[in-house]
């Protein structure tokens, strides 16, 4: 609500590494800048490909100035 309706997305940065033999394993990291209503937030997600090749997201992180206004 602080922020407003997301309005633009845009990938700004992804990072992969992944770990190949008897115990492979892949994390990902993805950062976007996005533009709300009232604010700029980046938003930072990362992800984890586990044994039985699922992917899911261990980290999610928004930061923006938006938090640090008092109404």
């Amino acid at each position: 609500v602080r922020l407003g309706e997301l309005v633009q997305t845009k990938l700004e940065q992804w990072e992969t590494q992944r770990v190949e033999g008897t115990d492979p394993s892949a994390n990902y990291a993805l950062q976007y800048i996005n533009q709300y209503e009232n604010y700029q937030a980046t938003e930072t997600i990362r992800l984890t490909r586990e044994k039985d090749d699922q992917i899911k997201i261990i980290g999610y992180n928004i930061t923006s100035d938006g938090f640090l206004k008092l109404d």
